[in-house]
Formats: structure tokens, sequence, C-alpha cells
């Protein structure tokens, strides 16, 4: 079977506006957006990694343990 997309990004070069940021990562990610808010597409991105903590959150929660 043939493959129709490249397994890696393609960088055109740098993004104009945090929209255009949203819209190639989403792409990436293989997200429909269409129809989608800034805050849809960040939630939908998220989702695709699964849910995670902060460097500062696991920084904290392990301060003092060994």
């Amino acid at each position: 079977m043939a493959k129709t997309e490249p397994d890696n990004p393609t960088i055109d070069g740098p993004v104009e506006t945090e929209r255009q940021k949203l819209e190639k990562i989403a792409q990436t990610l293989k997200i429909n957006i269409e129809n989608k808010s800034d805050f849809e597409l960040k939630h939908a991105i998220d989702a695709k990694f699964g849910n995670h903590k902060t460097d500062s959150d696991n920084i904290t929660n392990n301060k003092f343990k060994n």
C-alpha cells in the first residue's frame, strides 16, 4: 500500500500567527481543523498527547523525594 502523506511534517518556514501554528500542528496530528476555534484546536492537540503534568508540578511533588 502506498503512503500518501509523509511521516514527518514539512517545514515551510516560520508561522505568522498562533492560529497558523495550531493548524499546522493539528494537520500533522491528523486533526480536522474545519469549524474549530483556537481553544478547540488546543484541546484536541492536548488530547492527542494524553494527560500529562507540567514540569513545575513534577518538581513540586518530588521536591523531597530521593
